[in-house]
């Protein structure tokens, strides 16, 4: 499976109704689409990173303003982790800089920043979305 279908299977286990988005409509700005209510739809933009031990810290440029979501996918050797970040919490995570910073490596030993491990899984912050319309 690719990480937008493992992101599509994960949405639609937890009774999102959801889609992947189509190439030519999406373009590059978004993987997966998320119908909220008859009103309202979320664009989901998947990134995908391998976590490695002894790497340098992990980073990911996120600066699409097209879509609502970021789904990041850490991919670790047991599993794989998802991290669900609104444009808003991007931006304050960023914290002024370029790229989002999403790993450190401390003694020789990768891990996921505390400030991020904080969206790990939070799939029901889509539904928030909603709530704005």
């Amino acid at each position: 499976m690719t990480d937008k279908e493992l992101v599509l299977e994960k949405l639609l286990s937890r009774n999102f109704e959801a889609y992947l988005a189509i190439p030519s409509q999406a373009g590059a700005t978004y993987d997966v689409t998320v119908v909220l209510n008859s009103k309202c739809i979320a664009r989901l933009k998947v990134v995908t990173r391998t976590l490695k031990t002894k790497s340098t810290n992990g980073t990911i440029k996120v600066n699409n303003r097209n879509c609502d979501f970021f789904v990041v996918m850490i991919v670790e050797r047991e599993r794989n982790r998802f991290f669900i970040l609104s444009q808003d919490d991007v931006i304050k995570e960023k914290n002024g800089k370029v790229e989002l910073s999403i790993s450190s490596c401390k003694n020789g030993m990768t891990e996921i920043l505390g400030n991020i491990s904080i969206y790990e899984n939070k799939w029901d912050s889509i539904k928030t979305l909603a709530l704005n319309v």
